[in-house]
């Protein structure tokens, strides 16, 4: 009897959780051709570029971490998309059913407070881009994961490859979770000392991942590029203070949402579920548990160690979506200790559902989201693609990424994206106008990024797209188009780009 009862309460629980992945489905289908965002596009190219068989870190420069480029990679040799439409709405309904299968396994795995809590964070992502083919969107659910399989323990020997396997997932597509990483792993070595079999699973199956990868990875250029110049320039630019001083800017963090959140129904939620961590770890306190209260708040602290400005979303604030996911993923955890309370969570995910009621009734239109979101990379890709010669290059500043990715075009030197920060940067900054000086055939400048870049604009031909009020971002160099067909040139003028 009590076997049966067991049954029926899981299949109950899956039922709901299989009724709750179809509205989630239905509804962040409205974002698989959302917004447009360089971090997103970056993946996406240079994963086409493993699936030619470049290395990362080779062909191109980049300051991220590997995993996100080869899963897009396998995606790509999939899917096999032909065009920017298909190939972003089939990476980011790959991130829905990652989001989903892992709502579904936590949910599985640590129980229905924390079904609710990743039900109710699946509804806020948006806020911080968590329906887009970003590293941090993919690595969220596996470090809330980590935290929790820390916290509550595991008897069994297989789980123990898996955390390896998890351990290594999160380490090569985040470094900032670095530190967390470190710490998680330290303490099941310590826990685990006198159990070799489990630290062995552990340790081999988080190698494997790592040497595994290491295949289609530049060792060199990725030590050079990823660790270094991150080390010297980017992370001191992003962070801005010492390890101590972020640290307690960290664990102070929850505070300072609740005063410094934004203004919109989500952050609403999120504040809530604030308050309830705190409430959940002062209850810890009370019931003199505070070997657990201090490890979950330093463990959250660690998730947020670039004490990013919290009044931020979207494109200035999406890399606050781990923290965001720990926090309330911890709050529900912490619920979950008095049965009762727990159902709390049901409240908040009844409030976003009606604030969502629009999109459940309505149909996705991919074709306006991609004329309003994509259309002038689109046209400029395009362009290139059905004018340019064998060996014609293209340089783009700072971020219109997908312009290279099966435009049949090389890069004009190894940046696909080139910031401010990296024009501060000696030998990045001279690479760059070397890139200039070879007289690329095609470029797309929207800004400058700090480069004296005037003199070179003189020997291109300006285009404006449509009707951008004289702006111009857009190059072709004279000498070339002027030779070009006039079958060519009507192609020009067919994607919308006027000679300015």
């Amino acid at each position: 009897m009590k076997g049966r009862a067991f049954n029926k309460k899981w299949l109950r629980g899956l039922l709901l959780m299989g009724i709750f992945a179809t509205l989630l489905w239905k509804i962040n289908s409205f974002g698989w051709l959302a917004i447009n965002f360089v971090d997103e596009q970056d993946n996406l190219v240079v994963g086409s570029y493993v699936t030619e068989g470049a290395k990362i870190y080779d062909k191109v420069f980049t300051h991220h971490q590997p995993a996100s480029y080869l899963i897009s990679a396998g995606i790509q040799r999939i899917s096999k998309a032909n065009t920017i439409q298909s190939l972003v709405k089939q990476h980011r309904m790959v991130v829905s059913i990652w989001s989903i299968a892992w709502l579904v396994f936590l949910g599985l795995r640590f129980g229905p407070g924390l079904a609710m809590g990743m039900m109710i964070f699946e509804l806020v992502k948006k806020l911080y881009l968590g329906n887009m083919f970003l590293a941090e969107s993919l690595t969220v659910a596996p470090v809330i994961y980590l935290v929790l399989v820390f916290i509550k323990g595991t008897n069994s020997k297989l789980e123990s490859v898996f955390i390896g396997l998890m351990f290594a997932l999160v380490g090569l597509l985040l470094a900032p979770m670095w530190p967390l990483v470190g710490i998680l792993g330290l303490g099941w070595l310590i826990r685990w000392r006198k159990d070799v079999p489990r630290i062995a699973g552990m340790v081999i199956s988080a190698l494997s991942v790592v040497v595994a990868s290491s295949f289609f990875v530049d060792i060199g250029d990725y030590i050079k590029e990823a660790i270094l110049i991150n080390k010297e320039y980017y992370i001191k630019i992003a962070g801005g203070d010492n390890m101590v001083v972020s640290l307690v800017k960290s664990v102070l963090t929850p505070f300072e949402y609740l005063v410094e959140a934004p203004r919109s129904a989500e952050a609403g939620v999120i504040k809530v579920m604030v308050l309830l961590f705190i409430i959940g770890t002062l209850y810890l306190l009370k019931k003199k548990n505070y070997k657990e209260a201090a490890l979950i708040w330093i463990l959250v602290s660690l998730s947020n160690l670039r004490n990013f400005e919290l009044e931020k979303i979207y494109y200035d604030g999406f890399h606050l979506i781990i923290w965001v996911g720990l926090i309330i993923s911890m709050a529900m955890f912490l619920l979950s200790k008095k049965k009762k309370m727990v159902w709390i969570g049901v409240l908040p995910i009844i409030f976003l559902l009606i604030t969502n009621l629009n999109l459940l009734r309505e149909k996705a239109n991919y074709e306006e989201d991609f004329e309003i979101y994509y259309s002038r990379i689109f046209n400029m890709s395009e362009t290139i693609r059905r004018t340019r010669e064998e060996g014609d290059r293209l340089l783009s500043m700072p971020d219109q990424t997908l312009a290279y990715w099966k435009t049949g075009v090389e890069p004009a030197g190894r940046f696909i994206f080139f910031y401010k920060w990296m024009s501060g940067v000696e030998e990045l900054r001279e690479e760059q106008m070397d890139n200039f000086r070879s007289k690329p055939e095609y470029m797309i400048i929207k800004s400058d990024e700090g480069l004296k870049i005037g003199e070179f604009l003189t020997e291109y031909q300006k285009f404006q797209y449509r009707e951008d009020e004289g702006a111009s971002e857009f190059y072709i160099r004279k000498d070339f188009f002027e030779n070009m067909s006039d079958e060519k040139k009507e192609i020009v003028k067919y994607y919308g780009l006027k000679e300015i």
